[in-house]
């Protein structure tokens, strides 16, 4: 059964795309008797097509196995591409954050294999939507396994600019001045006392 029949009607009608009929509605007298179509899958011509396609998030109400959400209706339908940062397996019901020090660089990713590694001059952070721009006082080499992937400048050093890729950003400090800590974004933090010279 795919149909409802109004009162008076001489057809059956199908259930709208988007919707099914449950199988354990006897006689259905209208549209509202129809269900939504269930997160992951699509449905067409009353019944329960098949899976999502990869790459996309059917949340209710979808009619195509690849959604645009610019046709969402609350209440109705939901669907569309995976969204930033995240990947979506056919016929997934939760969408996936890319980890690892990995990140989403488009929509509509597929498979963990398309999250792509963290480049040089950002760092990523479980659940980064897009890379982190790396800060003054760090340098940030791109992924390395089992670290966080932002660097401190050594005590001596500074570094002024964001996105630093190497140590080469880490430069001496300034004459007259002194860097006793790890990780600074300036030389002129503090002075050289009195009796000394840096």
């Amino acid at each position: 059964q795919r149909h409802y029949c109004p009162e008076g009607s001489q057809y059956p009608i199908v259930c709208p795309n988007g919707t099914f009929a449950v199988q354990k509605v006897a006689s259905m007298a209208g549209s509202w008797q129809c269900s939504p179509c269930p997160a992951g899958k699509y449905c067409s011509n009353g019944t329960i097509t098949g899976d999502c396609a990869a790459g996309f998030l059917c949340e209710y109400g979808n009619y195509q196995p690849d959604p645009d959400n610019a046709t969402d209706v609350p209440g109705v339908k939901k669907g569309g591409p995976c969204p930033l940062g995240h990947y979506c397996e056919s016929g997934t019901i939760v969408k996936q954050p890319c980890t690892n020090q990995t990140v989403g660089y488009d929509i509509g990713l597929q498979r963990a294999s398309d999250c792509l590694p963290c480049q040089p001059g950002t760092y990523c952070i479980e659940g980064s939507l897009v890379p982190i721009p790396c800060p003054p006082g760090y340098y940030c080499p791109g992924y390395v396994a089992g670290t966080l992937g932002l660097v401190p400048c050594v005590t001596g050093t500074y570094n002024p600019v964001r996105f630093a890729t190497d140590p080469s950003f880490c430069v001496p400090c300034l004459p007259g001045y002194y860097c006793p800590l790890e990780g600074m974004a300036s030389s002129t933090l503090f002075a050289t006392p009195p009796g000394y010279y840096s």
